[in-house]
């Protein structure tokens, strides 16, 4: 590290974001999600406070994720089955329609902004079987 670019740590992210992303229409959405420190370390060091569908934007949920200041990266696993409160299996989906897993974004060097790939998909698998609900791609996040 050259001492000009501070360290990212985990309280960096804590606070409100702006989410930003283009659904399936191709019509720009956008809607705030709260970033609070975990109430479980094993399950990750962030809560996200929503999911990633503007349509559920004033519901608040739990889903855990990890930042690592090594690789600037923010993850949320996939490994125990991520579900938000409806009971719905959080995923993402890469262009050639595999899933993402864990699913990931990147972090700026500053900690203001982060963003997934533009190729990838957000969405639900449904328990019941009944497939892929995709919200939308070009996710970005800037802090508020």
């Amino acid at each position: 590290q050259d001492g000009d670019t501070p360290e990212i740590n985990v309280n960096a992210l804590v606070g409100n974001w702006t989410v930003n992303y283009i659904n399936q229409a191709n019509t720009p959405l956008s809607f705030t999600m709260p970033i609070v420190e975990s109430d479980n370390a094993e399950r990750g060091n962030l809560i996200l406070k929503r999911w990633f569908n503007y349509f559920k934007k004033d519901k608040e949920e739990n889903i855990y994720a990890t930042f690592s200041a090594e690789d600037m990266t923010l993850s949320i696993s996939t490994s125990e089955t991520v579900t938000n409160e409806y009971g719905d299996q959080c995923a993402a989906r890469l262009v050639d329609g595999t899933v993402m897993s864990p699913i990931v974004f990147y972090v700026s060097e500053d900690g203001k902004s982060m963003a997934i790939d533009p190729g990838v998909s957000i969405g639900t698998y449904y328990p019941s079987g009944a497939g892929f609900t995709n919200y939308g791609k070009s996710y970005s996040l800037t802090k508020e």
